[in-house]
């Protein structure tokens, strides 16, 4: 399946690049975006490459977490091998490292800041780069062709790779050099007109051994050494994990003014929480915290999260990334900053 624009980002800017995903796609801009489009039992490089061969527009949403990933660094440098359009997207005024500038030194950039943190300047860019035309597949384009420009015409298509003329057989006198002879092997010794057997061996009397006895013993002994290991660290994972009762604030306190106790934050954030446009719609900032220190978001990732003072950090099971942001809590509003210059306002949405 094509798609418009396929979103390239930190997994540190995932808020910020689901918020992008979600307006170009409620103005009519198809969007490829990892882990949400990636095929479940597909290798995950291999749909990445899929997603980039099959779209128009490469948005590139650049911060200081994008400039040194090198994940980030390995799709840009797939887009230009298609022969994609590029368009990068500043979130944040970073220096662009020597990698990233090999390839993106010559082109037009759009930036977020200091106007455009409802995105509408990035969506009528790209619906004026994509000029009402679709996505189409592209094969993979010679490593010294120019990046392609967003801001310039679009349509004009990339010159056809002619595929390598095979040469004619060599000829010796006039005439193709036959193939080389295959020599069948010499026949076995005979004697006497017929083959000579071999000779036949006496049979080796087998003696009974007991390893089959020793190594069942020994696998019913490590199965139950690993229950009771199991068993044990579940005890201590329960005796340790706090309980389930949401902490109430103390007597007397403004329930509308942050708290910053660890213990309390931690019962007071169990839950659903949700961003919630101006209609009143979910959108795609969607987390639910659960008792244990617990975390579960919109895209089915979860992990464990830690509070010290006002920062939360986040970390994920699958693979083991930690996102630290500076938080506010109240009684129905908790508002994150992603450190973009761009905090988002989650509400209580429910158990």
């Amino acid at each position: 399946m094509t798609h418009d624009v396929f979103i390239s980002h930190s997994s540190k800017n995932k808020v910020t690049a689901d918020a992008i995903c979600h307006t170009l796609e409620n103005n009519g801009i198809r969007c490829w975006i990892a882990p949400r489009d990636v095929m479940p039992g597909v290798e995950y490089a291999e749909e990445l490459i899929r997603g980039i061969e099959n779209c128009y527009i490469f948005l590139l949403v650049f911060s200081k977490d994008a400039n040194i990933s090198g994940p980030v660094g390995k799709e840009v440098e797939s887009a230009f091998r298609y022969g994609k359009t590029v368009m990068p997207y500043r979130i944040e005024e970073v220096e662009m490292s020597k990698s990233f500038e090999y390839h993106l030194a010559n082109l037009h950039w759009l930036d977020a800041f200091p106007d455009d943190s409802d995105f509408r300047k990035l969506t009528a860019a790209i619906k004026n780069a994509l000029g009402g035309k679709n996505a189409a597949p592209a094969a993979p384009v010679a490593a010294s062709a120019a990046p392609q420009s967003w801001a310039a015409q679009l349509g004009s298509g990339a010159a056809a790779v002619q595929a390598p003329v095979q040469a004619p057989p060599v000829q010796q006198f006039g005439a193709a050099v036959p193939p080389p002879v295959h020599t069948p092997p010499p026949p076995l010794p005979q004697q006497f007109g017929g083959v000579v057997p071999a000779p036949a061996q006496a049979p080796v009397p087998r003696k009974k051994s007991n390893a089959g006895l020793i190594v069942a013993f020994v696998l019913i002994a490590a199965a139950v050494f690993v229950a009771i290991a199991v068993f044990v660290i579940a005890l201590v994972l329960r005796e340790s994990s706090p309980g389930d009762t949401p902490i109430s604030p103390p007597q007397g306190q403004d329930s509308s003014q942050p708290i910053y106790g660890d213990h309390e934050i931690a019962g007071r954030l169990v839950g659903r929480w949700v961003c919630v446009d101006d209609d009143n719609h979910i959108w795609a900032c969607d987390f639910r915290f659960e008792s244990g220190n617990r975390f579960i978001d919109g895209d089915g990732d979860s992990g464990i999260y830690q509070i010290s003072g006002d920062e939360i950090k986040f970390i994920f099971e699958d693979s083991y990334d930690a996102v630290t942001l500076k938080f506010s809590l109240s009684d129905n509003h908790l508002v994150l900053d992603f450190n973009d210059g761009y905090p988002v306002t989650l509400t209580r949405g429910g158990s």
